[in-house]
């Protein structure tokens, strides 16, 4: 299943005019070409990458499906204020956080992995899935995964180890998914998956088998790939172009554009402080996670790269400590508030014996 890394391991880069013609020839990505494409070039792709130069590489600035030079500003702009939220307003979406185990869609390896806390041991397998890129539960505890290259979302029920129990088809809606990202619940139990190559985000009630969608959300949004609630039931979307939506109910258009460089992953704490992972920039090219306050209308008042590498995935825990899988890393690091200092804990670099973690995507806490 590491089919990528001849090219993102050896830090050479392929001649310009193969990189444009694989891009023109596949279908792009936010971390590059379309996983099921790799076989049939791996061979070729080897050869010459083990035959040029060492450069910069092209790993960093998005692979082959990505642009080499990202013209962003060096840091994250607001494009206009938000109004003030209420306080104390009863959560919105399914909370997980009060959890011993931190779930990893393990994209490389193609499965779903469990930590437990304090997160210093191997995790265990839960279960395989080709290219899982996300994973979330509901309120009954069941799990799903998306699976971005059949484009379904997979149905698990406790303890997640045998067979999905349903499977959101690739033929929803009248276009289907393609190339499905994150999933997040709302407090009515709906499920809302980002749909990132229909640049739309689509809504499902229980049981979500169903092909005709409850809502389908597409005004002011471009390659989704990362959903999260915060208190007040606001919707928020990283779209990979290089911004951040926030969608009001009834989510039929955004209110708020945080600008940032390739955006990938959020997630919220316990004061609505917002998390956003940014594959990187000029200034930060192995990524960044930048933290808001509400109403989200300044600066970020914590800026993290220390032990950064390809942020994909933020999960806050009740501790207020901070979790990011780096996808180009392939390990998850943990940081505590005020997130200055370097990573409290990294979780997966200990050799080939205990080589676990491979590219890992959207990370989150499941149900205690």
């Amino acid at each position: 299943m590491r089919l990528r890394a001849c090219i993102v391991k050896t830090g050479k880069l392929l001649p310009g005019l193969l990189v444009a013609s694989l891009r023109r020839s596949t279908l792009s990505t936010p971390f590059g070409l379309r996983r099921s494409t790799h076989a049939a070039i791996l061979a070729t792709l080897a050869m010459l990458a083990a035959a040029l130069p060492a450069t910069h590489g092209i790993a960093r600035a998005g692979a082959l499906g990505g642009p080499i030079v990202m013209p962003r500003p060096a840091g994250p702009t607001v494009a206009r204020q938000a109004r003030m939220r209420p306080a104390g307003n009863a959560a919105c979406g399914i909370k997980t956080k009060v959890s011993s185990g931190l779930y990893v869609a393990n994209d490389g390896d193609s499965n779903v992995l469990e930590f437990l806390s304090p997160y210093t041991a191997a995790p265990a397998t839960i279960n395989d899935v080709t290219y899982a890129v996300a994973v979330a539960f509901d309120d009954a505890k069941n799990m799903f995964v998306t699976d971005y290259d059949t484009n379904a979302v997979l149905e698990f029920a406790p303890p997640y180890t045998g067979s999905p129990i349903a499977m959101t088809a690739s033929d929803v809606g009248k276009t289907g998914l393609e190339e499905p990202y994150g999933i997040a619940f709302d407090d009515q139990k709906r499920m809302y998956i980002a749909d990132y190559g229909n640049n739309r985000v689509v809504v499902l009630k229980p049981p979500y088998t169903q092909k005709k969608p409850e809502q389908i959300i597409t005004n002011g949004i471009s390659q989704p790939i990362a959903l999260a609630f915060d208190s007040s039931c606001n919707l928020w979307i990283t779209n990979s172009v290089g911004f951040v939506s926030e969608f009001p109910p009834p989510y039929t258009g955004g209110i708020l554009n945080v600008n940032v460089a390739s955006p990938q992953s959020l997630a919220f704490d316990d004061k609505d402080d917002l998390f956003i992972g940014s594959r990187g920039n000029s200034s930060n090219p192995n990524g960044v996670v930048f933290e808001y306050p509400p109403p989200y209308n300044g600066l970020p008042i914590a800026t993290i790269t220390n032990g950064v590498d390809g942020p994909f995935g933020l999960a806050v825990d009740v501790h207020e400590n901070l979790f990011v899988s780096n996808y180009f890393g392939s390990n998850i690091t943990e940081y505590q508030a005020p997130y200055a200092s370097p990573p409290l804990n990294t979780l997966g670099p200990c050799g080939a014996s205990c080589d676990y973690l491979y590219y890992p995507a959207l990370i989150t806490f499941g149900p205690k």
